[in-house]
């Protein structure tokens, strides 16, 4: 085993007899699952370090991770370009006005 930051899932991807024979996705999972839980070696190890469901639920998991972690910094440009585009249009001066009343006093 080799220490790997985010930590590994092993899968076993459907073989090139397997997509041109068109086997299905669900059956390949079912194989895929059936593999590690015979395979010798495999078998004794934890069934979490296994499959491709597994590998897409921690995929998922980092990238929410990652999104928590960019929130604030993109809240805070966010603020930025809000306040930036407020002073912008605060400089415009007033909108004209609009009832046709007011608009004739202005000619």
């Amino acid at each position: 085993k080799a220490p790997l930051e985010l930590g590994y899932i092993m899968v076993k991807n459907r073989g090139q007899d397997e997509i041109n024979g068109k086997v299905a996705l669900s059956e390949a999972k079912r194989k895929e699952c059936e593999f590690f839980e015979t395979h010798p070696h495999f078998r004794k190890e934890d069934t979490a370090l296994f499959g491709v469901e597994r590998l897409e639920k921690r995929l998922s998991e980092i990238l929410v991770e990652r999104i928590k972690c960019s929130l604030p910094e993109m809240k805070t440009q966010v603020d930025a370009a809000l306040r930036e585009t407020q002073e912008s249009l605060n400089g415009l001066g007033d909108a004209p006005p609009e009832t046709t009343p007011k608009r004739r006093k202005l000619l």
